[in-house]
Order: structure tokens, then sequence, then C-alpha cells
């Protein structure tokens, strides 16, 4: 069952562990520890790490949560109170003998002749405590996120994952599977927004398209939207909106392990497993960066699963 209001003590249990996403002008909130759990209530989570190598197990808090984005920000404000932001993070960035490691083998295994695309991920890091106020300050901040984000988290202690991502991998409602094609970068700095003429980005973003067709034509026939640009506060992107009607017997952790990772993060063609990423530098501390997040909720009488 999911509560629609939430006591300053719970979120305060939530801020220590707890998974989080914003949906439709909604914040689903779910309160740790986390453990397997296998009946239909409340709200289940499932963040696997980018390479799949843990247990695919999908887990639930202790209570679940839907409440109004003004409650939610009530209750970090009233966390916060008074105190001042904290000490700004001294990051280190990546160099650039790292990323000509990771450039040079995706270059290597192109010229091979089957590899058409691959993306590497290099981080920048900060030796910090990510203490319950610091946590707190960074949720305010993604709330301020502007609505065609979706803002999601998930951890317990010092380990976990917060953000906000244009993304939806799989949702399903109704019978119908709805995905996009997220591929091809502009930044917003460079003035005007070429996307759609820039033969590069749309050749890499038609890879992703291609790709989304293939895996999921098996489970229905396949519609695509777009190509058309996304704007972000600091980014444009070239998005294709993806509909499938589904027979009702498909499996939604199905559809996510065949889709993930699509080639706007994984590679292209997919008979080159993308297992092969992890001979790429610092991919052995990638962990759920890049992964999947996100819970399957019961709303009212209305199954709404969102991965």
């Amino acid at each position: 069952m999911l509560l629609s209001e939430i006591s300053a003590e719970n979120f305060k249990k939530f801020l220590s562990s707890g998974a989080l996403l914003r949906w439709d002008q909604s914040y689903y909130l779910s309160l740790g520890p986390f453990q397997e759990e296998l009946d239909d209530s409340g709200l289940k989570i499932f963040s696997p790490y980018f390479f799949m190598d843990a247990d695919l197990e999908i887990v639930s808090g202790c209570q679940s949560f839907q409440i109004s984005e003004t409650q939610f920000i009530n209750r970090l404000n009233e966390f916060l109170g008074s105190h001042s932001d904290s000490p700004k993070l001294t990051w280190s960035e990546p160099t650039l003998d790292q990323y000509k490691i990771a450039f040079q083998k995706i270059q290597n295994e192109m010229a091979a002749g089957e590899l058409k695309k691959a993306v590497p991920v290099l981080f920048a890091k900060a030796n910090a405590k990510f203490d319950l106020m610091r946590r707190a300050q960074v949720l305010k901040k993604l709330c301020l996120s502007p609505p065609n984000l979706f803002v999601y988290g998930y951890w317990s202690g010092q380990q976990g994952l917060l953000g906000a991502t244009p993304e939806i991998l799989v949702n399903i409602f109704s019978g119908q599977l709805r995905s996009m094609a997220l591929a091809g970068t502009q930044i917003k700095g460079t003035g005007v927004c070429r996307l759609l003429e820039d033969p590069k980005e749309r050749h890499e973003h038609q890879l992703v398209i291609d790709d989304i067709r293939e895996t999921l034509s098996p489970f229905g026939k396949v519609h695509f939207k777009g190509p058309e640009v996304l704007e972000l506060p600091s980014l444009w992107h070239l998005k294709t909106e993806v509909l499938v009607q589904l027979s009702p017997s498909v499996d939604p952790i199905q559809l996510v392990q065949k889709l993930h990772p699509t080639p706007a993060l994984g590679v292209f063609p997919r008979s080159f497993d993308f297992q092969w990423m992890r001979e790429l530098p610092e991919a052995n501390i990638r962990r759920k960066y890049g992964g999947i997040a996100g819970p399957t909720a019961k709303v009212e009488d209305t199954d709404l699963t969102e991965w």
C-alpha cells in the first residue's frame, strides 16, 4: 500500500536508506532497509549493476509513499532548517591518458570490422562524507530539475545513486510498452541546435533506433515517433519515442534484460557483447552508473510499471 503522508521521522529514515522516483508530478518513496519481497503490495525496486553481474532481485523497503512535490519539498526544508550548504567538493577529473586508452580500444575493435559504436565512461571523483545533510541538499537541487527529467535514487548508507534523467527504458501501462531512443548530443553553449542536420549524430541515433526495433519486434509491432530535439538545461538531445502493444504474458524484467543497454550507452551491433566494455578504464568502479533504476508500483486499481 502506498501512503500519502510521510512524517518527519520517516523522512529522516528515508534519507538514511531509501529509494525515489519523481513521476507525473508525484514523488514515490520507499524506506529501507531493503530486502527481497515476493508479495504484490507497496513499491518494488529494481536497480541492478550496469553489467547485470549481480542477482537481478526485486526488493522492497519497509514502507512506501506516493506524495506531492509540495510535501516532499516541505519535508526537505524542515530537515535542512537553517543549515548552510555543505562545503563545495573538490573534484579530480579523469586524465587525457585514460580517455586515450578507452578511445584506442574502441577504435581497434571498429577497425576489426564488427563493432560500429561503443560508449566509454570515465569518472570525476571527490572525497567527501555523503551524510544526510548533503544528501538532502542534493535532493533539493534535483527537485528544481525541469519536468521532462525524472528524478531518481536508490541508496543505503554511503553507497547509492542519485540523479535526474530524461530517459525511459521500459514503461508498461495498459498493455503498452513505452520506451525511447535517446542518442545524439549537443552542448547548448555552442549556439543554435544543429542535431537534426548533423549526419554523424543522425547516424548514431539511427543505430539506436535499429537496435530497439530488432530487440522489441518479437514482442509486438514497434512504432516510432521522431526524431525530435529534446531541450534540457545544458544540453540538446535527439529523441525518438517508441511504442509497442504487448501480449499479456510479457514479463517486464525480460524486456529490461533484452533492451539493456541500448547502443546509447552500450555497443552496436548487439551481437558484439557489451560485456567487452569491462576492459575499458574504470569499468570496474562503474557499478550502477548507466544501469537501470526504477520501481514497480500499484496505484489504486491500475498497474503502473516503471523501470
